[in-house]
């Protein structure tokens, strides 16, 4: 980019925040700005001998290579991307501005185990492109050479892609999440008050730590207890495993994700006046007071499950709401399951109450 005209003009333009407060882009948020440089320093900074500094995102992904065009076969190739960040957002993205730092051929994506030996020649540049810098003998702007340092700001990718680089366990595992450390049992909290953030600090600790184990089973235990492994960024001593990560633009708003999640899985609506969304939705008196909702509510109470399987699924949701039965069952089969177990703990608190 440094040998084609105009980019450094656009890549050393002036990224401070917005006067006013509004978050137009990237840069409007204050993290970039905390980075500290090799001196202690905020990297990002202008400098009198005109050193480049600029930061990047990565993102990584797997595709199939074939497509849908040989049916029956599938296979999977994970490519490397970065994205200069200090480009205008208009020309960020587009596919001669951005950076193919590698591709893992497949035809399986690689395991946990397996993605540090793929991310470690990019971390080994991106050090010493940060502590060292690099020199170019010539650039378009500078035909007489310049210094630049280039540092990773954000890591970019869907829930599977960022949990695999940056050493955290799986979405659907017992801590399923990057930011705090609230636990799958407690999915349904949402009293935000009550989740405890992930420290930064701790989580390299923890990651130092489960590298440096002697035997697999410590790594097996850091894993199991705090949901942490091992990543080349870690490398990065600027590096924050927790505020770098960036929650997947495209697939949380341009796929709609969360607006399924909230409108059609949470039914949220403007037009209901519903609280703060911190305690379930009472039933409605109507659906309540129908005589389906009745008949199931005494099929459940009597445990007959065979007669509460006959009623429709969103009857059983609104039973379940109504007697505060946690579920995020999504078909007949996984509610009923939930009945059953719910069953089966009350006629057992009753059995043990009688005897």
């Amino acid at each position: 980019m440094l040998c084609r005209p105009g980019m450094e003009d656009m890549m050393d333009r002036d990224v401070s925040p917005s006067p006013d407060g509004t978050m137009h882009d990237i840069w409007d948020a204050p993290g970039l700005y905390e980075i500290p440089g090799p001196n202690g320093h905020p990297f990002i900074h202008r400098y009198p001998d005109n050193e480049g500094r600029y930061l990047f995102s990565f993102n990584m992904d797997g595709f199939n290579p074939f497509q849908l065009k040989q049916a029956g076969r599938s296979a999977s190739v994970m490519g490397l991307y970065m994205v200069c960040l200090n480009l205008p957002p208009e020309v960020r993205f587009k596919s001669k501005n951005m950076f193919l730092a590698g591709i893992i051929p497949g035809p399986k994506e690689p395991s946990t185990a397996e993605i540090n030996s793929f991310l470690r020649p990019l971390v080994d540049d991106l050090l010493e492109s940060y502590e060292t810098g690099v020199y170019y003998n010539r650039t378009w702007k500078y035909p007489s050479g310049r210094k630049t340092r280039s540092a990773l700001a954000l890591i970019i990718c869907d829930l599977p892609a960022a949990r695999q680089a940056l050493g955290f366990t799986g979405p659907q595992s017992t801590n399923f999440c990057s930011y705090c450390k609230l636990q799958l049992k407690d999915i349904n909290d949402l009293n935000v008050g009550s989740w405890e953030p992930r420290s930064g600090k701790e989580h390299r600790n923890l990651a130092l730590e489960w590298r440096d184990a002697s035997e697999e089973a410590q790594c097996v235990e850091i894993t199991s207890k705090y949901g942490i492994r091992y990543s080349e960024f870690l490398r990065l001593p600027y590096f924050d495993p927790i505020r770098n990560l960036c929650v997947d633009p495209m697939h949380a708003f341009f796929l709609r994700i969360l607006s399924h999640h909230c409108q059609d899985i949470w039914g949220m609506n403007v037009k209901f006046d519903d609280g703060d969304g911190r305690t379930v939705d009472p039933v409605p008196s109507e659906i309540r007071s129908s005589p389906e909702f009745q008949n199931a509510f005494l099929a459940l109470r009597s445990g007959a499950l065979g007669t509460l399987r006959k009623f429709p699924f969103k009857t059983l949701r609104y039973l379940a709401a109504d007697q505060s039965i946690l579920v995020k069952a999504k078909s007949l089969e996984e509610i009923m399951a939930v009945f059953t177990k719910y069953v089966i703990l009350v006629f057992c608190a009753i059995c043990d109450s009688e005897c």
